[in-house]
């Protein structure tokens, strides 16, 4: 047997005639029954699993640009009822405000901070924490050249700071009437830190984990013509 429902509300509305916010809720019950995995045989397990997720998105327009506000909360419990019971419980925190500003139609940024916190019941409830400072630019050049550049500054309570960066700037132009053709090309770095189950689950958590850091590089074209569209990439 198997068993789920979910629930969704939603909200939305404005403030005035510049502040325009929406409200979430979402909620997922699942439960079912299972059979041993070892030794293979019949059996009467079952686990349950119950999510909750809520949500709220503000944005405040003025003239050239805006002041934006997501924010989310999710808190989530798991039961699993068998010769070896298990419950995992945990919340996560997200809040990102960001101000994205027009200087004129085709150059803008976004300057923003965004706050995670991650939370699970174990043996002295760990907890980790990301707070990151960031900036994007966009260039966008009515000859088709486009230059999308940004950089983060990231603060793991366990790992402290790291700096990530991308490049992505890609240039498109007409190659008869019916034909257009676009060269791309990226070049960014990431920051990857192992979760919380990773590192603190008191059975298969490992606490010397180093996150994980790499390089990333594309380079390629597409071409469109009406529907269909080519394209060939690289990635390493």
């Amino acid at each position: 047997p198997f068993n789920k429902v979910n629930f969704n509300v939603g909200l939305d509305g404005k403030l005035g005639s510049k502040l325009d916010w929406r409200l979430r809720w979402n909620q997922d019950d699942v439960s079912a029954d299972y059979d041993n995995s070892f030794p293979v045989e019949q059996a009467d397990f079952s686990y349950t699993t119950l999510s909750n997720r809520y949500a709220l998105s503000t944005k405040y327009n003025y003239n050239g640009g805006s002041l934006n506000l997501n924010a989310g909360y999710q808190d989530n419990k798991r039961d699993f009822v068998s010769s070896f019971p298990l419950t995992y419980e945990s919340d996560n925190l997200n809040i990102d405000l960001f101000n994205k500003y027009i200087f004129k139609s085709n150059f803008y940024t976004i300057v923003g901070f965004q706050f995670q916190k991650a939370k699970m019941k174990a043996d002295y409830s760990p907890e980790a924490t990301q707070s990151d400072g960031y900036v994007n630019f966009v260039y966008l050049d009515p000859s088709g050249l486009n230059f999308n550049a940004g950089m983060r500054y990231n603060h793991h309570n366990a790992y402290k700071g790291h700096w990530i960066y991308s490049l992505n700037p890609s240039y498109s132009f007409d190659l008869n009437s019916d034909r257009q053709m676009k060269i791309l090309t990226s070049y960014s770095k990431a920051f990857i830190p192992p979760g919380l189950y990773q590192l603190y689950d008191p059975f298969y958590g490992n606490e010397g984990l180093m996150p994980e850091n790499n390089i990333s590089f594309e380079f390629g074209a597409e071409i469109r013509s009406g529907q269909n569209v080519f394209s060939a990439v690289y990635f390493n």
